[in-house]
């Protein structure tokens, strides 16, 4: 999880230029999902999104990226780009599912003076042991430690 700092420097830096867009998906009067939209030249990039665990069955954001890709349709946006994924991930065949162009794209990182011959892999049985060990911290605590530590992984 970012910070909230983090989402107002966001928002700061690109609303004045027209750089950002948050579309959110509304239900019986409650917010049930949203994304974050950047754009740039003639492309839509989907950043991200948030969705609340009671309202998942409503699919929010799978309304929230078809009215993304329609509205850059209208305004003469030529690309919707969902972003970088790991083949063979649920989330790699749900953006397949939009029967889009995949695009291979370089990847640059920079590990801090650690030696790694390659990207680290959620799938690790470290990562996964890390990821059981983080669920089990009070939220209080995850929240104020969640901005430092996710500055520094590279997933």
């Amino acid at each position: 999880p970012h910070s909230l700092k983090f989402f107002e420097r966001m928002w700061n830096a690109l609303y004045t230029e027209n750089l950002v867009k948050i579309l959110l998906a509304e239900h019986k009067g409650q917010h049930v999902g949203g994304i974050i939209l950047l754009k740039y030249g003639k492309g839509i990039y989907f950043w991200g999104s948030v969705l609340p665990e009671k309202f998942r069955y409503l699919n929010p954001t799978n309304y929230l990226l078809w009215q993304a890709i329609q509205e850059g349709r209208q305004n003469g946006y030529e690309v919707f780009n969902f972003g970088r994924t790991r083949p063979g991930t649920g989330v790699y065949w749900f953006k397949a599912g939009w029967s889009g162009a995949e695009v291979e794209l370089p990847h640059y990182y920079w590990f801090n003076g650690v030696k790694e011959e390659s990207m680290p892999d959620p799938e690790e049985p470290r990562y996964k042991f890390l990821s059981k060990v983080w669920g089990l911290i009070p939220t209080f605590i995850a929240r104020r430690l969640g901005p430092k530590v996710i500055g520094g992984i590279g997933l």
